[in-house]
């Protein structure tokens, strides 16, 4: 009774997998992978090191997609889902923070030993201001049209 079984879950498995290659080599011919880069501007400057990050407004159209800039400002946006395509209207995110080494703001502060004993943990600097990391929240949005390469995002430090 085992080896039916064993025949069985393996057929199942088998054909799983042709199923899911068909489907794969049908939808593969049919989706438009975009190969979209942003360019990304913080004060009329090009950022290095931030990551952006798009979100579909419409879920369900699009993929999400992220990538992190170079020293150009350039990133190459990577759909978050293998195989899906980087079109149509996105929220987006851009951050970019920097972590204190340890002991750097700490001596700078407290002018020696606080007698503390723990040290109080390095507060972040945000280089991309907060307001941008949250892709539904940045007020960001984009639309990416089939054959667009390139999408360009100017970011402001100030506080308005």
């Amino acid at each position: 009774m085992n080896v039916p079984l064993a025949r069985l879950s393996v057929v199942l498995a088998f054909g799983s997998l042709i199923s899911l290659a068909v489907v794969g080599c049908r939808g593969g011919g049919g989706v438009q992978f975009a190969e979209v880069e942003a360019v990304v501007f913080l004060d009329g400057k090009p950022i290095e090191g931030a990551t952006v990050t798009l979100v579909p407004v419409t879920e369900g159209q699009g993929v999400s997609a992220t990538g992190t800039t170079d020293a150009s400002g350039r990133a190459r946006l990577l759909p978050t889902t293998p195989g899906g395509k980087v079109q149509g209207e996105y929220y987006v995110g851009v951050i970019k923070t920097d972590v204190p080494q340890a002991g750097e703001e700490e001596e700078e502060e407290s002018g020696g030993s606080s007698g503390e004993a723990y040290p109080t943990a390095p507060q972040l600097k945000h280089i991309v201001p907060p307001r941008y990391n949250n892709p539904r929240e940045s007020g960001i949005r984009v639309t990416i049209a089939p054959g667009q390469k390139e999408v360009r995002i100017e970011l402001s430090s100030d506080q308005g």
